[in-house]
């Protein structure tokens, strides 16, 4: 009798996974959830086949909203592939239609941003957030920091980027040193929308990539562990037309190389 309740047991696990696997998880894709399922803002955790996680603010801001965006509560809903759409509204601004799908070792992202005002928005640009603190990812960060944002976020800045972080630029992989007093840097600003930044620890590169110009140089914030692209979006948009913006965000454990192919498949 046990004998067949251990085998009704096994067989019950192995259709619950199937049920799973049908309805779209895969665990060698990564697995793509809200940060905070109460504020339900563009928010995102993004948990990697390894276990380890990072946090994606898709969008955190766009010129011309007064306010952060990431914290506007928003309508998802959880896509048959595992991933999830979301619906931003910014009454008399803005809907943002944000679309996330699980790769191997990263998100695909689609926005799509329509003028819901009654003017022409002009010189629009967004801004995204790769957030290391909030998953405490400890292959960027040591876990004796996870209780103070700007000792992580000095750690990050000072010894974490000022090491690794890179720019595409000319064709060429340069290393970007940040500026503290501001977002802008001219000797290296890129003329490619990708950013990196390697791991002390391991052999692993976090990245975002778009497939628009930036509006102004990559910021390495120093009061929180993080890193941000500004991709521009316009420089007009009529009520009620939409831009896209499509990228891709994530970790990868096989080079630069992987990344810069990942860019040219964009």
């Amino acid at each position: 009798m046990k004998s067949m309740l251990v085998i009704c047991n096994a067989i019950l696990a192995f259709v619950m996974s199937a049920m799973n696997t049908s309805a779209g998880e895969d665990n060698n894709l990564v697995k793509i959830n809200l940060y905070d399922k109460e504020l339900a803002g563009p928010d995102i955790l993004v948990t990697l086949p390894d276990g380890k996680k990072f946090r994606a603010l898709i969008p955190e801001f766009i010129n011309g909203y007064k306010g952060m965006v990431h914290v506007v509560p928003s309508e998802w809903a959880k896509n048959a592939n595992g991933g999830l759409t979301g619906k931003l509204k910014l009454p008399e601004f803005m809907n943002v239609l944000i679309i996330l799908r699980p790769g191997k070792y990263f998100i695909d992202v689609t926005l799509e941003y329509t003028n819901t005002s009654s003017e022409t928005l002009n010189n629009l640009f967004t801004d995204i957030c790769f957030d290391f603190k909030g998953a405490m990812n400890t292959d960027f960060l040591p876990e004796v920091l996870k209780e103070s944002r700007s000792q992580s976020g000095e750690y990050f800045f000072s010894k974490v980027a000022s090491a690794g972080a890179l720019v595409l630029h000319h064709g060429k992989w340069i290393k970007y040193k940040a500026d503290k007093k501001s977002r802008q840097n001219a000797a290296n600003v890129p003329d490619i929308p990708v950013l990196i930044c390697k791991s002390l620890e391991s052999d692993k590169f976090a990245f975002q990539m778009w497939d628009k110009p930036l509006s102004s140089n990559p910021w390495i914030n120093y009061e929180n562990a993080c890193m941000h692209l500004m991709p521009a979006l316009c420089e007009s948009l009529a009520p009620g037309k939409t831009i896209k913006l499509h990228g891709k965000m994530g970790i990868s454990s096989n080079g630069i190389e992987e990344i810069e192919q990942l860019y040219k498949k964009l």
